[in-house]
């Protein structure tokens, strides 16, 4: 809705040397996106994010639940997930998903297939690689970096966080 949008910024930039001198209500990481970061420039980046977000402020992180995770076998073929058509063309493009692990890496694997109307296929995959930690560490590392409540949630519901849970969601206040 249009009266959401009131007082919402979006500010893209790094967050290891973001040069604004701003106090922020709110920063948050969807889509386990913080997980992606290699773990050098983890804790780097929630210092720097103390040091932008006004006093009784959040940082919010949505995580794969790791339990789930672990629970994983090593590797996944990929499987098609959806088949969308090109509105224009009717073209046909297939997504297809699997992954492997290795330890506390988990590359997350993206298959496109662009079903050509010649019989042709193109194909292109894209490789995410994400680096799985328990919850007791992820709170850990939300704490050594001087936040004052760290809060674990299980799903966007604000739901407490558990084994079962879809995903972990974490909450630090300043």
């Amino acid at each position: 809705p249009e009266h959401a949008r009131d007082g919402l910024r979006l500010i893209c930039g790094d967050m290891l040397s973001i040069p604004i001198k701003k106090e922020f209500r709110q920063i948050f990481f969807p889509c386990n996106t913080f997980s992606t970061l290699h773990n050098s420039y983890k804790k780097k980046l929630l210092e720097n994010s103390l040091d932008l977000l006004a006093d009784g402020g959040w940082f919010t992180a949505s995580f794969p639940n790791p339990a789930v995770m672990d629970e994983l076998p090593d590797q996944s073929d990929l499987e098609v997930e959806e088949v969308i058509e090109f509105p224009e063309s009717g073209t046909p493009l297939q997504i297809s998903s699997g992954w492997e692990k290795k330890g506390n890496e988990f590359t997350l694997i993206w298959g496109y297939d662009l079903l050509r109307l010649d019989g042709m296929v193109q194909h292109l995959e894209v490789r995410t690689l994400h680096y799985i930690h328990s919850h007791e560490e992820i709170r850990e590392l939300f704490e050594d970096a001087g936040f004052s409540e760290v809060i674990l949630w299980g799903d966007y519901d604000t739901s407490a966080y558990s084994e079962d849970s879809p995903y972990l969601i974490v909450s630090a206040q300043r």
